[in-house]
């Protein structure tokens, strides 16, 4: 664990496959537990690929952050301003897609760091909400965004990964 303030970079346009590349090796690691090898294979085979991060970075409503410790990539978010949420929420809201950090961040306050500079861009770009969607089976991160002022707004989609089907929540804060 590292107690120091990581460096957050916005990614640039050329960057896909350092995404890709630390989208799966965050998720893996973030998910390994709770799914089997081959569900976790093909879903990363489809999800992390080279074209989904060029699609990310290209995308004008999305804002990828990395962060950084001794020129190494330990964690990221993925932000996307005007994203429909599946609960209604009374203004204009932007998703925070994906929150990952390696193992070896956890505790660190990174996740907190990465957390709170989406919601603060989310505000810079007038959202009143941030919303994120998280698998009911992953109870560390709903404690996590509690912990952080998130609450429980209603369901959410069914999510596939390989032939597991999870059920999910959405959880919203006020930007």
């Amino acid at each position: 664990m590292n107690d120091a303030t990581a460096t957050l970079r916005i990614l640039p346009a050329d960057s896909a496959e350092l995404l890709a590349t630390l989208w799966e090796q965050t998720f893996r690691r973030a998910y390994a537990h709770l799914h089997s090898p081959a569900n976790m294979d093909a879903y990363c085979a489809q999800a992390f690929t080279v074209a989904a991060a060029e699609a990310v970075l290209n995308d004008p409503r999305a804002s990828c952050r990395v962060a950084w410790r001794e020129q190494q990539p330990v964690g990221l978010s993925v932000l996307l301003h005007d994203a429909a949420c599946p609960v209604t929420l009374a203004g204009s809201a932007s998703e925070l897609k994906q929150l990952y950090v390696l193992p070896s961040e956890y505790g660190s306050g990174l996740g907190r760091q990465l957390f709170e500079q989406a919601r603060s861009t989310a505000g810079e770009a007038q959202r009143q909400w941030l919303w994120l969607c998280v698998v009911n089976i992953n109870q560390r991160a709903q404690r996590f965004y509690g912990k952080l002022g998130c609450a429980v707004a209603g369901s959410g989609p069914v999510l596939a990964l390989g032939t597991d089907r999870l059920t999910s929540t959405i959880m919203t804060i006020r930007c």
